[in-house]
């Protein structure tokens, strides 16, 4: 599993930011969204 770092940890504390979350089903189609109200819960998850 990917560590975030803590350029990536403080840049989501400081709520200025907004991410793009994209997932794909299992036929490959893309579903993408863009969220703002995303929190740091540890090491590994957001």
């Amino acid at each position: 599993m990917v560590k975030l770092t803590d350029e990536i940890k403080k840049m989501f504390g400081e709520g200025k930011d907004v991410a793009f979350i994209a997932t794909v089903d299992a036929q490959g189609r893309p579903n993408v969204c863009c969220k703002g109200s995303l929190r740091v819960l540890d090491d590994e998850h957001l």
